[in-house]
């Protein structure tokens, strides 16, 4: 609710660094204002801001929780050209103290995945304690019933795609650069005149969007929807074989489009090394391949266009874990039970 100015046009760039600074000092001038809490939770990254809270709560010895949504600052660096990390890393070396004191000072970590608390703890060297968790994002389904969908109100490129005798393969996010959308687009070109009845939807925007549109748009098996309203999303996603998640960042992330594809029922095509890829194959939900690995991202699209059977059984098996383990309504109790565990520990 605090404004700090008009944001920013790119995700990777210095107005948005300036911004979250600016966001940072008003936050710091706006904290001192408020009715101290019983307890905190606070997101990281942002670092600035993170710093200031974590700050603010030892010196009021407010018991605060830090929840670790990205590996900041290492995935700042990983994302830059391996010649100008080296720079990099010493332009940002206040960044990675800061981030090294938030974690070591805050009462408990909270993590999407084990691997990303596993981060947290070294980077606070110490080892886990009682108080800190592992909660995934997990995803709230909402309802949708395609006997009562109004087909009019479809995106028109959703809407000229005769769905039903083709084979879907759907990316729904961010065009960035923790997608390896580049490998999804070469097989498309590949198998583009040997399999007619594989289509290749992208839905959303970014970054990278112009690039790969002037490179593939001429591909009769693609598709670049743009931005979709939730609607078009979820109608794709119920016409798919399979969601893709060529994921090309951090190990061990549970990124959350994972959820979104498997609370509809798609099993999950990906490339995200740890949990996730041994989950995926461990849970029987989906099918996975090695990082710029383009014939077993091929074979394993083929597999899941024409066995019928294995596909069924990975849908079945992806709704079921979801309701089980990922279902929004059982992971936030959960959540909610160990804050206020916390909160209450710290007044005994």
């Amino acid at each position: 609710l605090i404004h700090a100015g008009n944001g920013f046009k790119s995700n990777i760039s210095l107005c948005r660094y300036l911004f979250y600074k600016n966001y940072s000092r008003k936050l710091n001038t706006a904290i001192k204002l408020m009715q101290e809490p019983d307890i905190i939770v606070c997101a990281f990254p942002l670092i600035d801001v993170a710093y200031r809270v974590v700050k603010y709560a030892n010196i009021k010895n407010i018991p605060i929780i830090l929840d670790i949504r990205d590996l900041w600052p290492d995935t700042i660096i990983n994302a830059m050209p391996t010649y100008l990390r080296g720079l990099v890393r010493i332009i940002l070396n206040k960044d990675f103290l800061m981030t090294k004191y938030v974690l070591k000072k805050s009462t408990a970590l909270c993590a999407m995945s084990i691997g990303v608390l596993n981060w947290g703890l070294h980077n606070a060297k110490r080892q886990k304690s009682k108080n800190d968790l592992v909660v995934p994002i997990g995803y709230s389904k909402s309802s949708y019933n395609e006997n009562v969908f109004n087909a009019d109100d479809l995106n028109p490129k959703i809407k000229n795609i005769h769905l039903k005798s083709k084979k879907i393969f759907t990316y729904v996010g961010t065009f960035g650069f923790t997608y390896d959308l580049d490998l999804i687009l070469e097989v498309a070109a590949k198998i583009e005149k040997s399999e007619p009845d594989i289509v290749f939807i992208l839905a959303g925007a970014g970054p990278k969007l112009k690039y790969l549109k002037s490179v593939y748009d001429k591909l009769n098996n693609v598709i670049f929807t743009g931005w979709l309203k939730n609607n078009d999303v979820k109608f794709i996603l119920n016409n798919s074989n399979a969601g893709l998640l060529p994921w090309d960042s951090i190990d061990n992330a549970m990124p959350n489009k994972f959820f979104d594809y498997i609370s509809n029922g798609l099993p999950v095509i990906s490339s995200a090394n740890g949990e996730l890829n041994i989950l995926i194959n461990k849970k029987k939900i989906g099918l996975t391949y090695k990082r710029q690995n383009l014939s077993e991202l091929r074979n394993n699209i083929l597999k899941l266009s024409y066995d019928i059977s294995l596909n069924n059984e990975y849908k079945l098996n992806a709704i079921n874990l979801y309701k089980e383990k990922y279902s929004e309504n059982f992971l936030y109790s959960t959540y909610a039970k160990n804050v206020e565990a916390i909160c209450n520990q710290d007044k005994i």
